[in-house]
């Protein structure tokens, strides 16, 4: 509807403002892809060793689920970390970690931008 002027009713502009900030948070949400590599070495109690490291965004404590051929098998938290690796420490050992097995990183809610 419109204004008796023929502009548009505040209404409309803040349906139309709404809908403009939903689809570019779609968009944003639709184009996250998390952090995923390959647990190169698990020896023992100490820590993990993945192939990613600050190169490829990881911060230190950000938090990892790990999986083997899709299924859970541990949590780990990132300490150490280099451009190209980083150490993991276990949180969590559900059927115990393996070299080759799969992290992915876990992110708080990401900021939306503006």
């Amino acid at each position: 509807p419109e204004a008796a002027d023929g502009s548009e009713t505040q209404g409309v502009v803040e349906l139309k403002a709404l809908t403009a900030a939903v689809r570019r948070a779609v968009l944003q949400i639709a184009m996250y892809t998390p952090i995923e590599g390959t647990i190169l070495s698990s020896p023992g109690n100490g820590p993990l060793v993945l192939n990613k490291g600050s190169g490829s965004g990881i911060k230190k404590n950000q938090e990892f689920n790990i999986y083997r051929r899709g299924v859970l098998v541990g949590k780990a938290i990132a300490k150490g970390i280099s451009p190209g690796y980083t150490d993991l420490l276990v949180t969590t050992n559900i059927t115990g970690i393996q070299a080759q097995d799969k992290a992915v990183a876990l992110f708080p809610e990401p900021k939306v931008k503006q």
